[in-house]
């Protein structure tokens, strides 16, 4: 545009009014797992995060720990499986008393310890999944892989909540009701667990908060690695039927000893 002979400029087009992600709040994310999956993951993705719910899930580990130790006679839950293994029924009882006494011990570091080896498990499953995903060539990085699986591990938290409650109301407790206090899968109706250990193994893999838990794995790593979450759903169910072949396995072990006996 000229006026008189001097050129004028013009007018700048007003630049497009894009919204800006708000910095993501921790605690927004843990329930967004709960109530928008797709988005909150698709946040994490993009800015990831793991120290505040790591440190939820440390908090509730300890006060879940301080709560069933206090609860729980471990010397005779060492009794229980000592009993229920076939090598040690034949051994003298002063040497069963002293297995008792180190394997209640034992039983009881761990439980006080049992948030230190959450986040450990944390990490390692993290790993496992981040492996598997990049051997497929999924995109991402560690502490991509490391945020969606602490924020995904949250319906395992809420059963750790629920159990602590199930296992404060009983009034005893054997190793299998520890093992499995919450009714979230079949094996919680096996009237004795002992004398079916291929049948517990297997329908406790198939429990309630563990599917719920694999569901927000999928949506997670599909975000992450730029997969379909139907591609998604084949690796993270595959790695978990081979955890619960193993598991099955084990059973099956101990079923044929209790045969052998």
């Amino acid at each position: 545009m000229t006026t008189d002979g001097v050129e004028l400029a013009a007018p700048a087009a007003p630049e497009p009014n894009i919204p800006k992600e708000s910095n993501p709040n921790s605690f927004s994310r843990i329930a967004g797992v709960f109530f928008a999956p797709g988005e909150t993951f698709a946040s994490i993705v993009r800015r990831p995060d793991f120290v505040v719910p790591l440190v939820v899930i440390f908090i509730v580990s300890i006060l879940s720990g301080i709560l069933i130790a206090q609860k729980v006679d471990f010397k005779d839950l060492a009794r229980q499986a000592i009993e229920a293994n076939p090598r040690s029924a034949n051994l003298p009882p002063d040497v069963q008393q002293k297995q008792v006494s180190l394997m209640g011990g034992v039983m009881k570091v761990a439980a006080y310890s049992s948030p230190l080896l959450s986040i450990v498990m944390l990490a390692v499953l993290a790993a496992i999944l981040f492996a598997a995903f990049k051997m497929f060539g999924g995109e991402g990085d560690f502490l991509q892989a490391l945020s969606v699986t602490i924020y995904a591990w949250f319906p395992n938290l809420i059963r750790g909540i629920v159990s602590v409650v199930a296992v404060m109301a009983k009034k005893s407790l054997t190793l299998y009701s520890l093992q499995n206090p919450v009714a979230s899968n079949f094996a919680y109706f096996i009237s004795n667990p002992r004398l079916h250990p291929m049948e517990f193994a297997f329908l406790s893999a198939i429990d309630l908060f563990t599917i719920w838990t694999m569901i927000l794995l999928i949506i997670g790593f599909a975000a992450m690695s730029r997969f379909s979450r139907a591609k998604s759903a084949v690796i993270i169910v595959s790695l978990w039927a081979i955890k619960v072949l193993f598991s099955v396995g084990m059973g099956a072990v101990q079923a044929l000893q209790l045969r052998a006996k």
